[in-house]
């Protein structure tokens, strides 16, 4: 159920801000954007909402409706209050990925080319936000420390919201801490 329910928060959260806007700097695009009276992330992060809201509509509506085709019998939704948190997770995994992989865009003004910076940072993600291996099978201490890190919002603490191995306290309390991260990574950028 973790993965399944990871893969399906990947559809909505994943971001691809730094190769958009590494394409820009080398294609001279990037003037366009910032003499437009726009903000600079804003522009980026609407084109982000537009580009996962058809991501939902063709990928996600149409793989929930096989998953729950298939195995309707045997899914376990949550009740609706830690459903309507889950989508607050989601939505809040949204945005830090949004800046997290923001933060990442803006080495590609000194680098040649932002490939290969995606590419490990791909890798550091998917190490530090449970998704190739959920903090269960770290070692307790790695575990305790990958939770508290901004990248777990990414995928484990929504994934453990939906899956119902948080109680309404501690989920409650996963996202205050991830509410407070979001001016933190907003202040990385700036």
């Amino acid at each position: 159920a973790y993965y399944v329910i990871e893969s399906f928060i990947g559809i909505v959260n994943h971001s691809s801000v730094d190769l958009n806007i590494g394409r820009d700097i080398k294609t001279g695009d990037l003037v366009t954007v910032l003499t437009k009276p726009l903000n600079f992330f804003g522009t980026y992060f609407s084109f982000q909402v537009s580009e996962r809201l058809f991501a939902v509509t063709v990928q996600l509506l149409p793989s929930a409706l096989i998953v729950v085709f298939f195995f309707g019998q045997h899914l376990a939704l949550p009740n609706p209050l830690m459903l309507l948190l889950f989508i607050i997770s989601v939505l809040l995994s949204f945005v830090f990925n949004f800046l997290y992989t923001a933060c990442f865009a803006m080495l590609a003004f000194w680098a040649e080319a932002i490939y290969g910076i995606n590419k490990a940072k791909r890798t550091i993600t998917r190490l530090l936000s449970g998704s190739l291996i959920p903090f269960e099978f770290y070692p307790l201490i790695l575990s305790n420390v990958l939770t508290m890190l901004p990248t777990s919002y990414l995928l484990y603490h929504p994934a453990n919201i939906f899956i119902g191995s948080y109680s309404l306290s501690q989920a409650v309390s996963v996202l205050v801490l991830g509410v407070a991260w979001v001016p933190e990574l907003s202040d990385v950028l700036w």
